[in-house]
């Protein structure tokens, strides 16, 4: 049974369906790992609430249009108080141009990330990878070749993710 639900996030309006029960989630080790990222990184405030509370406090406006804007700080940096119910919306709009997005890109060079995301030499035994916990790293790192640049990443043929905290194994709610 889903319900749908609207809400203002941030100065974000949103909507969606949400079920009134919890699924189980073995789905997710069904998504392709060939694609890089199976999901999208967790929504926390990386630089810490108190930093995330302080900036949209001292310049209200500025902090809506990095909220909109900046890949690393609507998504990563301060996540949570740009909105964790909004953070697909944001991620969409963000990412709308897929690959030519201005924000796809990485921070290393490509055979750096493609060691990673291949988990060869150093990260072969490491836990990191682009997906789980440490997705919010990949996504800092290696956005483009672990493959955060799609728009769609929420969306998946079977159902949508829900934006969770870090700590929190991400939620697929089925279509």
């Amino acid at each position: 049974m889903y319900c749908l639900l609207e809400t203002v996030d941030a100065g974000f309006a949103i909507s969606r369906i949400k079920p009134l029960y919890k699924e189980e989630n073995s789905t997710i080790s069904e998504l392709s790992s060939a694609l890089g990222a199976a999901f999208p990184p967790c929504c926390s405030d990386m630089i810490s609430s108190i930093a995330c509370r302080r900036l949209q406090q001292h310049n209200p406006t500025r902090f809506l249009d990095r909220c909109a804007t900046d890949a690393d700080f609507s998504l990563i940096q301060c996540c949570n108080t740009c909105g964790l119910e909004s953070a697909a919306d944001r991620y969409e709009l963000i990412f709308q141009s897929g690959d030519r997005s201005n924000q796809c890109f990485d921070r290393h060079d490509s055979e750096f990330c493609k060691r990673f995301l291949k988990k060869e030499d150093v990260w072969g035994k490491s836990q990191w990878s682009c997906d789980g916990s440490t997705a919010h790293l990949a996504f800092r790192i290696c956005r483009k070749t672990c493959n955060f640049c799609r728009r769609d990443i929420y969306r998946t043929p079977l159902g949508r993710f829900e934006p969770v905290a870090c700590g929190k194994p991400p939620i697929l709610v089925p279509n």
